[in-house]
């Protein structure tokens, strides 16, 4: 497997390409195919597309793009989350880069090469300059203090992960053997721009929290636990997970 949880520590978002297509995809490809999803009962589907193909708010161009489609079921936006940060690092791995964009949309046509719902994509290629942040103290992200009710092994790769605008709407309460995830609560305004995403967001945070479990030799059990701690202020649930230090845990 790539080494995705290194990748972590040094992965950034690219916003400017070297806008000549790669050779290939085929590697790309068979990660996709061999990914690992939170919820494997929800059907998704990935499409690559080129610029023609999308229509962005903001001001990336790229020469590759890798659209998301999922199944509208409970926990489908987490799942996607946790996928396509999989892909994401894997490419910041091979010294490609990758940038979110919560706000593009593929045109009606391209749409319609499935019957699942559109979720997200990611723009991608050759960077034009740095792939990599060269030291953890570029990242601006929040305190462990603000995110958690203890520290952990898995804080720190959860504290790193990217997110909308760079919020971290997440929230966790645990230990070594189990977790409680929280997400940013909204209203009115906020819920419309930010609840989808910062669902993903969420997503993308577990994958980093299941890729530091592993890289500890252990394994996460998702699940809605019963018997959690109530919602901290201004947060809701999002889901519980057991941490396992064997290998008789599956994901499900």
């Amino acid at each position: 497997m790539p080494d995705l949880y290194n990748a972590i520590f040094r992965r950034k978002s690219i916003r400017q390409y070297n806008m000549t297509p790669l050779d290939t995809l085929q590697d790309i490809q068979d990660f996709i195919d061999a990914l690992t999803p939170m919820f494997p009962d929800i059907q998704v589907h990935f499409e690559y597309a080129v610029r023609q193909d999308i229509m962005n708010l903001l001001p990336v161009a790229a020469p590759h793009y890798l659209v998301a489609f999922s199944e509208k079921k409970d926990g489908y936006l987490l799942n996607m989350g946790f996928m396509m940060q999989q892909i994401d690092l894997y490419l910041s791995s091979r010294g490609l880069g990758s940038c979110w964009l919560g706000v593009a949309l593929p045109h009606s046509e391209f749409r319609h090469r499935t019957q699942l719902s559109y979720v997200i994509m990611l723009a991608f290629g050759r960077p034009q300059s740095l792939s990599h942040r060269q030291d953890v103290q570029e990242f601006k992200r929040k305190t462990p203090e603000e995110i958690a009710s203890s520290p952990t092994p898995w804080l720190e790769a959860v504290r790193l992960a990217p997110s909308a605008t760079n919020r971290q709407p997440w929230y966790f309460i645990g230990d070594e053997s189990h977790f409680h995830a929280y997400c940013l609560q909204h209203h009115l305004i906020n819920a419309l721009i930010y609840g989808r995403l910062h669902q993903i967001d969420m997503g993308i945070a577990l994958c980093h929290l299941w890729l530091a479990v592993m890289h500890d030799g252990g394994r996460v059990e998702f699940n809605n636990m019963a018997g959690r701690p109530e919602p901290p202020k201004g947060y809701t649930y999002a889901i519980s997970g057991i941490i396992r230090q064997n290998d008789s845990i599956e994901l499900g």
